[in-house]
């Protein structure tokens, strides 16, 4: 899945995101703002999702 995100350091509710094992659920990683603006394109593979800090879980759509 490859997705284009903003995140910001200021808010609490866009300021992370997690990328977590589709399996066993685990969180494999989390990526967090440090400045107030941070725009990131990423790219994973098909094994995993990502869980954004506002509540939005993105999947690979098959």
């Amino acid at each position: 899945m490859a997705i284009k995100t903003r995140l910001d350091g200021r808010s609490h509710y866009n300021n992370s995101f997690m990328i977590v094992c589709n399996k066993i659920g685990d969180t494999l990683a989390v990526i967090e703002a440090c400045n107030k603006n941070v725009e990131l394109y990423v790219n994973t593979s098909k094994d995993v999702h990502i869980e954004k800090s506002n509540g939005a879980i993105l999947r690979r759509k098959e």
